[in-house]
């Protein structure tokens, strides 16, 4: 065979191998492109359909819409302290016929002085200016159903505090320059007006009325004008309340009490003309000579004509400090004031329960808990604070809307072990409520020694709950 023969065959062959290499190229493509992709499809068609047959509690991806920001602009009453216009944030759920409106807290102010001085330290407080478009909600006003699956679609409306008056207030001050105004009472009214002009709340039916801390006091204080309205406008609608870290064991500073004078009923006397406060009339009524009491919620309950749930902590963190002082001033033996500070609070909060028909109280320490993003996660008895809601607001029974009681017998904060994590005020490190109470002074490794006789050393080396159970028995 001569060498050009030998070079066709070699090319020939070199052709053949070409071909060859083209055709695995193509159909390995189409193997990648086309079949794999298809494959894939089918089995995820497969596995969705076998996890929503078997109920699966696999966590889809949700994510939380913001809220959008309406000015009461038209409504020139609705003003903050400093005469800006007051808004409310607004989150629409299409065919859905539930609503949560919630009040929001921030304590108060109570004269020309704690309000100015209001006013450079806590401005958000006392004004509008600076608020932000959009801003997303948690716990109860998240729409992320993860984090809450009972009322990420309703339609949600929150309130922003800007009036320092606990809601009540009807003062405006017009071309003032070192006033305010208190325009609470008049803010929510406008709300709930322009809601009824600009949705269809007026064909809702069920509105619960929310407010955490001073908002909860706010709900309270103008729920009987509020049913009013819904009567007027909305009578088929379900009205409830549900009030968050609002039950106020006493006045606030009561520890300065005695027996002649308690200052802190004279300020909220007070307060009431200087905000020009809205008092219900029935409680009015009742307390002609210390309308301050009205702002208790135990004193103003049994006035409100809706079904109200409680939602409080034993061992609030915004009244440890107050009940802590009052138990140092009047302690008369060797005890341990903060082991006498957990027992006078679950003892107070009990008492004032007792006419109390509805109600969840844990014993964490936490102040407002339905606007954590880990509400899910408060439980007594197995029962998550977010489940208890729901099957309170959907009861139609009346016996059973006035016979939810749940507490949780601790006698010191998170004596097992269920409450959620809390963070360092200022490291933002996760610490338990032992490390809380140190951090606010209210104890120490030292002082504890002392009282068991044990060295710091060894105090250090004990477990939260060993520490506690030994101080508390």
């Amino acid at each position: 065979m001569t060498l050009l023969n030998h070079r066709e065959i070699n090319l020939n062959e070199h052709e053949k191998s070409k071909s060859n290499y083209i055709a695995r190229d193509l159909i390995l493509w189409f193997i990648f492109i086309f079949l794999i992709p298809i494959v894939l499809f089918i089995v995820y068609m497969i596995s969705k359909d076998s996890f929503e047959s078997k109920d699966s509690k696999v966590e889809r991806i949700s994510i939380n819409e913001p809220m959008s920001q309406v000015f009461l602009s038209k409504y020139p009453n609705s003003i903050c302290n400093d005469g800006t216009s007051a808004s409310y944030y607004i989150r629409m759920s299409d065919s859905n016929k539930f609503w949560v409106i919630l009040l929001d807290g921030g304590f108060f102010c109570y004269d020309k002085q704690s309000c100015s001085q209001r006013y450079l330290n806590s401005f958000n407080l006392t004004s509008s200016f600076g608020n932000k478009q959009f801003k997303y909600g948690n716990g109860i006003l998240s729409s992320d159903s993860n984090l809450n699956k009972y009322w990420s679609n309703a339609n949600i409306i929150n309130v922003p505090y800007c009036s320092s008056d606990l809601w009540t207030g009807n003062k405006r001050c017009d071309n003032c320059t070192d006033e305010f105004s208190f325009m609470g009472a008049q803010i929510l009214d406008d709300v709930l007006e322009d809601l009824f002009q600009s949705t269809e709340i007026s064909q809702s039916s069920l509105v619960l009325l929310t407010g955490v801390s001073a908002g909860g006091i706010g709900v309270l204080m103008n729920a009987n004008r509020i049913k009013q309205k819904f009567d007027l406008k909305a009578p088929q609608t379900k009205l409830k309340v549900i009030i968050d870290s609002s039950w106020q064991l006493d006045l606030p500073y009561s520890y300065l009490c005695n027996q002649n004078e308690c200052p802190m009923n004279r300020v909220f006397k007070n307060s009431i003309k200087y905000w020009n406060s809205q008092i219900p009339n029935e409680c009015a009524r009742q307390e002609t000579n210390s309308l301050w009491n009205c702002f208790l919620p135990n004193k103003i309950i049994p006035f409100i004509q809706l079904p109200v749930f409680i939602i409080q902590s034993k061992f609030d963190e915004s009244q440890l400090l107050e009940q802590y002082n009052q138990v140092e001033m009047n302690q008369k033996d060797k005890s341990i004031p903060l082991v006498e500070t957990f027992k006078i609070m679950d003892f107070k909060l009990r008492k004032s329960l007792s006419n109390v028909t509805t109600y969840f109280i844990t014993s964490c320490l936490n102040h407002m808990i339905i606007t954590r993003d880990d509400w899910n996660y408060f439980k007594i008895d197995d029962l998550s604070l977010s489940d208890a809601i729901y099957k309170w607001a959907m009861s139609e029974n009346e016996i059973d809307l006035d016979n939810f009681k749940k507490i949780d017998e601790c006698s010191f904060p998170d004596c097992q072990g269920e409450c959620p994590s809390m963070r360092h005020p200022e490291t933002n490190k996760i610490i338990n409520s032992f490390d809380y109470v140190k951090y606010l002074g209210l104890i120490s490794y030292e002082s504890i020694g002392k009282w068991l006789n044990l060295s710091e050393l060894n105090v250090k080396k004990m477990s939260y709950f060993k520490l506690m159970k030994l101080l508390m028995y």
